[in-house]
């Protein structure tokens, strides 16, 4: 028989006062748990930002984006001008100490003479010319051969695989073929240009008692082809044709005001192909061109003249500073000026209906400039600025600071570039 079960009544206060007060210092379970949770929770909360970075992202490839403060970022600039974008490497200053720094850099080379050198493009390589020496290098950088000089000053032309070093103040030429002694002559006064063909035609522009210069064309045996003797002014520049049938020669007249005159012969005739005179102006430089056109470079102005004597072309850079030039025979010209605004390159064509005027801005003096193929190569300090003939960058580096680049030369058909200071030299690859 199952238990009856007794139920006595017991008021609330007497209840209470039978209960055992709870042990000091003793925790339930379920408060732990919650107390636990409570502390997970706040822990998220306060380290939010670091779980999340170290969480991999949805594209793991892709970094984080970074905060670039308004200095450091590059501003615009107009077309041309040289900028920071992503097509043009600028290396910082902490970055251009060192020649592993230097982009494009295939050879860094040390020069044996500390005298003042002179590189032209020979063949696929160069030459180091100095007072005391003709080198020879190759596309590599490697020294092929050379040959001693003692020559202060010198002046030099080089065609193919001739070479023809004179001196200011001189009176000797050497005529090398292929690095090797061909001819070494001497005149009957001092030279003050030279110039030579393809086949080693040469010629020489020398003092004389009686005129103001004289100029004499020999061929590589030393045979006298062509004398014209310069009664009026001085002969400031001569050029070859690239066949070597014609001959440019611009002169000086200081007697009576300052004016200039622009001839072209066929050396193989007594009278000029090409007579053109130009009052108050002066010569710096000229060339004949593969079409038989003549481009002349005076202080304030590029001219183009055909073969017919007639002026066809005239680019006008009065108010600017002519700071370097370069061109070819293709009829390509390069103009670096300088004027309050910054530095500016000019690159022209003669052989367009008239001239193609494409623009480089950079914002200080272009200091020197070389041209072959299709690369044109800038210089000032110690930065270097390779450019298409349309002016387009196609990218910049610089050299270590301890000097400034004192030469540059584009060679190898525009494939390559030499940038030298006193005591080294760089070769850079330009495709």
């Amino acid at each position: 028989m199952g238990k009856i079960l007794e139920f006595k009544q017991v008021n609330e206060s007497e209840e209470n006062d039978n209960q055992k007060p709870p042990k000091k210092g003793g925790m339930t379970p379920f408060i732990l748990i919650c107390l636990l949770v409570l502390i997970i929770i706040m822990s998220l909360l306060v380290f939010k930002d670091d779980l999340i970075n170290l969480l991999p992202s949805n594209d793991e490839a892709e970094p984080a984006a970074e905060t670039v403060s308004p200095s450091a970022s590059a501003s615009p600039s107009p077309e041309g001008t040289v900028s920071a974008d992503s097509s043009i490497a600028v290396p910082s200053e902490s970055e251009t100490n060192t020649a592993e720094s230097i982009l494009n850099l295939q050879k860094e080379l040390s020069l044996e003479s500390t005298a003042e050198n002179q590189f032209l493009e020979y063949q696929n390589g160069f030459l180091c010319v100095n007072s005391t020496e003709v080198i020879y290098y190759d596309s590599s950088g490697e020294k092929k051969s050379s040959y001693p000089l003692n020559m202060p000053d010198p002046i030099v032309a080089v065609n193919g695989k001739y070479i023809a070093v004179g001196s200011r103040g001189s009176s000797e030429l050497i005529l090398l073929n292929d690095m090797q002694l061909q001819r070494k002559e001497t005149f009957p006064s001092n030279l003050t240009a030279v110039d030579i063909t393809e086949k080693g035609e040469y010629a020489v522009v020398c003092e004389d008692e009686s005129y103001k210069n004289r100029l004499i064309v020999k061929n590589s045996a030393g045979e006298e082809l062509f004398v014209w003797l310069s009664a009026d002014g001085y002969i400031t520049a001569v050029n070859f044709s690239k066949s070597g049938r014609n001959i440019a020669v611009s002169t000086l007249n200081t007697t009576d005001q300052i004016a200039s005159e622009i001839l072209m012969f066929d050396i193989y005739e007594t009278e000029p192909l090409v007579r053109q005179k130009f009052a108050d102006e002066m010569v710096i430089s000229l060339q004949i061109t593969d079409d038989q056109s003549i481009m002349a470079i005076f202080e304030q102005k590029a001219r183009v003249i055909d073969k017919e004597g007639n002026q066809v072309r005239e680019y006008d850079f009065q108010g600017m500073e002519l700071t370097s030039y370069a061109w070819d025979k293709e009829g390509n010209l390069v103009l670096a000026f300088w004027n309050n605004s910054g530095g500016r390159v000019t690159i022209l064509n003669s052989f367009d209906e008239k001239l193609e005027e494409n623009v480089f801005t950079a914002a200080t003096e272009v200091e020197l400039t070389s041209l072959c193929g299709d690369r044109i190569v800038l210089s000032f300090a110690n930065q270097i600025y390779v450019l298409g003939l349309d002016a387009a960058s196609i990218f910049n580096t610089a050299l270590p600071q301890d000097a400034s680049v004192e030469n540059v030369l584009v060679f190898n058909s525009g494939k390559q570039a030499l940038a030298a200071k006193k005591t080294a030299a760089y070769i850079l690859g330009l495709e």
